[in-house]
């Protein structure tokens, strides 16, 4: 989360989440874990097909950064992992129909570009992927009844196109693409 203090100084604030299994037995918030790291953006968190969770931050570096839970329930964390790009959106996250995870996000270009796991609950990811358009804000993302991912991001003009290579389902703006 950025936060724009006093004479535009911009500050940002330490990584912190409370670990599901505290939060699930009413812990205080003494009882919190510091994970450690920065970032500059708000926290997407998307749960694994075993369960556990993943959060994705935009760092201090406006690239893509992501942890994982290592078990479900766990108060155990992994160190902050980069998966790179130069990002100027909050990161969305949902789940494919198959159980991986996919993460969208606002490139410098303005176009909604994307990364997936490789395999349900792998660390290893695909290479980024330009989806294009030309966004205006934070994407938005849902799995829709036929296990299609639904991408949303503002912009002036809306047009729908569907990429059945990644079975998802993209919003955009009509003029990027000659629609």
């Amino acid at each position: 989360m950025r936060r724009q203090l006093g004479l535009g100084r911009i500050f940002s604030m330490q990584f912190v989440l409370l670990a599901s299994a505290a939060l699930h037995l009413g812990a205080s918030p003494s009882q919190w874990t510091d994970l450690g790291g920065y970032f500059s953006s708000q926290i997407a968190t998307g749960q694994n097909a075993d369960g556990s969770l993943t959060a994705f931050v935009r760092g201090s570096d406006n690239a893509l950064w992501y942890m994982w839970e290592s078990a479900p329930g766990s108060n155990v964390w992994s160190a902050l992992a980069g998966l790179g790009g130069q990002i100027i959106s909050n990161p969305a996250v949902a789940t494919n129909k198959d159980g991986r995870l996919q993460v969208f996000v606002l490139g410098r270009d303005t176009a909604i570009w994307t990364r997936f796991q490789i395999s349900p609950g792998s660390t290893n990811w695909s290479n980024w992927q330009s989806l294009g358009g030309q966004g205006q804000n934070d994407p938005a993302v849902a799995m829709n009844a036929d296990g299609r991912l639904d991408v949303f991001v503002e912009c002036m003009v809306r047009r729908r196109v569907a990429s059945e290579k990644l079975r998802l389902t993209v919003w955009v703006c009509a003029n990027v693409f000659g629609l």
